[in-house]
């Protein structure tokens, strides 16, 4: 019988070849048990071009594993595109057949590759079955095939930025132009800053040209672009919902970030007006309140991607003018016979009105027993105001200074200022915590000083073990604490006021960290933002001074924030230092730091603009844990018997009650959370601190809040020593602050203060024991 079968081998996808032929096997007596060699003759039809070459090879596996025996092979090369390519092979399978177990056929893999250059193309293989009694065997037919072009979409890049993700697809073709499938490509950046991933994601990092490359089955294509700089994505406005005088004038701050949020700088804004008769904006942003209304001012940047206009809007409600502003109007000095006198006080003199006040003055009366000065004959200004004489015990003489200004119709601001005269019986103490500035550990039997401006010596103590100390009763004044400790360097704390009262109350300081004597040092760097938008700020000028607030004395280095509100300082020895921020139209910020051997980022500082709508304004602010803290503020309603509370899931609002709003709410640490009250309602206010999340304890965080009378910064809070989730910080009536800083288990409650409370520690005590838990659903935090 015919000893030959049909073997289908090779089938076409490309160009060329067209035909399988047959492949024969016969029986050879001089095997044993009859098992007979296959005879493999193969005429195969490609589709590849000349040069090309065909390969098959027959192997055996013996059962169970083990190297793998090649029983024939062999080759041709592809002469000519279209013709066929015929080889032959022999393969003996005796000892296949035999090592099959009984009853089965033994298996022998047939692999036809085509190559070029060593380089495989494309491969087949297949697993044949032959028994000893077959007389042929058949191959199944296959396909290869040689990759001609390889193509990458998009084929082309246009406007990438920065933090831009394409995903590059790469397809292979034939020399017919069909897809062959099963050919994934290799992705490398071959210049450029980008990035490319395993799948074939580009990302844009840096500006300037770029090549991506595509690699398979011997291709390869290149994508080249321009990652060009980024362009507008977002517009964020500062001041929002404003109320201004009529005739007043405010400046719109706009700040242009990209796609992945980089703040931009260089690009120019247009401005309009929903009601130009109500509110005017000029091309630089400088708003005039014309007449009494609302208007909607609308900042535009053509800088978008593909030349898209991006755009923002703000709220500028103009209001009719009013009268000139001194905040506090009222100051009261207690002078003693025996002692120095006390320390000025300032007056923040505003425009409360729209129309411009000319150049102001000050007016005394013929034989005051106090001195005043202006720092600048512009509003908005400081009055600085200061006694001259101590009086009697018992005389008490009150004076009035009068603000005016050389335009017409503008009323004068009047300040009552009283001297007292008494001899003081009211007196106060500090107390504080010392610990290692390295470890954290606390710095038992350090000597903690207390000095007056003159350095004349008031108080001295001693820290316990745990590192607390308080003084003895101090009187009232403004006081420098100096900290000194065997192996550390003299740790100081400048300009502190001690709050005073008929019991001796506490005034919290913040915690001393002491550094040992040594040589190192450390770069301090940081960051400056709006306390009201939390957006960086940039041209602040930064002066670092020695010592914890110390904030007029010699200026070691001095640092300007770029416009991501960075700043940096030289190199400085190891210590503790103070950073005061300073910049036109902002009250001056001041954060303190301290370096131990290493660089050292220092706090955020948190500057607030010198807005007109500002009478009272509290900025919370902490390090990176506890991630979370709440400022709650507190007050009365008009013709109310209830309070209103402003936080963070009652923001308030700055044009109708209760005239006071949270500008920031933040939760990831450092802060701020921003509270501003716009108006102020006669009654008592009350300001207190939720530690939310609770993963570090008050006592032991770095919280602070910034109190500002108007525009300017006149207090500074510190947690105390006391255990507790629920800082009670301050209450204010009027002009007047009153400290409680006390720190307990549960939240204090939002019903009106006692009438008969005057003093600041039956203050503190009121509001320890109004504390109650309010319903669990309105005090559940949504927010998060």
């Amino acid at each position: 019988m015919n000893a030959f079968r049909t073997l289908r081998c090779i089938g076409a996808l490309l160009v060329g070849f067209a035909l399988v032929t047959a492949v024969g096997c016969d029986h050879s007596p001089t095997h044993p048990a009859g098992i007979a060699a296959v005879r493999l003759s193969l005429n195969a039809s490609v589709v590849a071009a000349a040069g090309a070459v065909v390969d098959a090879t027959v192997s055996y596996t013996p059962p169970g594993g083990g190297a793998a025996t090649i029983l024939a092979q062999n080759s041709v090369v592809v002469t000519t595109a279209g013709a066929d390519a015929s080889l032959s092979l022999t393969a003996d399978i005796a000892t296949c057949v035999r090592q099959a177990p009984r009853g089965s056929a033994c298996a022998i893999d047939l692999v036809v590759r085509l190559t070029r250059d060593g380089a495989v193309l494309d491969q087949s293989t297949q697993r044949m079955n032959v028994a000893a009694s077959d007389n042929v065997v058949a191959a199944q037919a296959v396909q290869l095939n040689e990759v001609a072009t390889l193509r990458v979409t998009p084929a082309t890049i246009t406007n990438a930025e920065p933090g831009d993700s394409i995903t590059l697809t790469a397809t292979t073709f034939d020399r017919n132009g069909n897809a062959v499938a099963g050919r994934a490509a290799t992705w490398s950046v071959v210049s450029g800053g980008v990035t490319v991933s395993a799948t074939g994601v580009m990302r844009a990092v840096s500006l300037g040209a770029a090549v991506i490359r595509a690699t398979a089955a011997g291709r390869s294509q290149d994508v080249s672009f321009t990652v060009v700089p980024p362009t507008v994505a977002t517009l964020t406005l500062a001041p929002l919902d404003t109320l201004v005088s009529s005739g007043g004038v405010i400046t719109l701050r706009v700040v242009a970030r990209s796609l992945n949020g980089t703040v931009l700088t260089g690009k120019v804004f247009t401005f309009t007006s929903s009601a130009s008769a109500i509110a005017a904006i000029n091309t630089t942003g400088v708003i005039t309140c014309l007449s009494a209304g609302t208007s909607t001012i609308t900042a535009r940047s053509a800088d978008g991607r593909g030349g898209a206009t991006i755009t923002a809007t703000t709220t500028l409600r103009c209001d009719t003018p009013s009268a000139f502003s001194a905040s506090p109007s009222a100051l009261s000095f207690d002078t003693e016979q025996s002692q120095p006198l006390p320390p000025a006080k300032t007056v923040a003199i505003t425009n409360a009105g729209g129309g411009s006040l000319g150049t102001i003055a000050i007016l005394l009366p013929t034989d005051p027993f106090i001195t005043a000065t202006l720092d600048k004959t512009t509003a908005p200004a400081t009055l600085t105001v200061r006694p001259t004489t101590n009086l009697a015990p018992g005389v008490v003489v009150t004076s009035l200074v009068i603000v005016t200004s050389s335009t017409s119709g503008v009323a004068p601001a009047t300040i009552v200022v009283t001297n007292t005269g008494r001899s003081s019986t009211l007196a106060g103490r500090f107390s504080g915590a010392v610990v290692n500035a390295a470890s954290g550990v606390p710095v038992a039997n350090a000597s903690v000083a207390i000095r007056r401006a003159d350095n004349s010596l008031v108080d001295q103590v001693v820290t316990g073990i745990d590192g607390l100390w308080t003084s003895n009763p101090i009187l009232a004044g403004t006081y420098n604490v100096v900290v000194t400790a065997t192996g550390f360097q003299v740790g100081q704390i400048f300009n502190q006021t001690v709050v005073v009262g008929p019991t001796v109350p506490v005034t919290p300081l913040t915690r001393l960290q002491l550094v040992l004597v040594s040589s190192g040092t450390g770069v301090i760097s940081g960051t400056v933002a709006d306390a009201t938008g939390n957006f960086p700020e940039n041209n602040v000028t930064l002066q670092l001074r020695a010592g914890l607030f110390n904030i007029a004395g010699t200026v070691l280095a001095t640092a300007t924030s770029n416009v991501n509100g960075f700043y940096s300082f030289a190199t400085q020895p190891n210590g503790s230092y103070t950073v005061r921020a300073s910049k036109l139209g902002y009250a001056d910020g001041v954060v303190i730091v301290t370096v131990v051997a290493g660089n050292v980022t220092a706090p955020v500082v948190f500057i607030s603009p010198a807005d007109q709508n500002v009478v009272w304004r509290f900025v919370l602010s902490w390090g990176a844990t506890p991630s979370d803290l709440d400022a709650h503020l507190t007050g009365p309603i008009v013709n109310s018997a209830t309070r209103f509370q402003v936080n963070f899931f009652s923001r308030g609002s700055s044009t109708a009650s209760p005239f006071a709003t949270l500008d920031v709410d933040q939760t990831l640490g450092f802060g701020p959370e921003t509270i501003t009250i716009s108006q102020q309602i006669p009654g008592v206010y009350r300001y207190y601190v939720h530690n939310f999340s609770g993963e570090t304890a008050l006592r032991v965080s770095t919280a602070r809040v910034d109190v500002y009378q108007g525009n300017t910064l006149v207090r500074q809070f510190f947690p105390p020593q006391q255990d507790g989730n629920y800082w009670s910080v301050f209450e204010i009536s009027g002009t007047t602050i009153t400290p409680l800083n006390s720190i307990g288990s549960v939240e204090p409650t939002i019903a009106p203060p006692s009438p008969s409370t005057q003093s600041i520690d039956s203050a503190a005590a009121r509001a320890a024991a109004e504390w109650r838990s309010l319903a669990p659903w309105l005090w559940t935090k949504q927010k998060r």
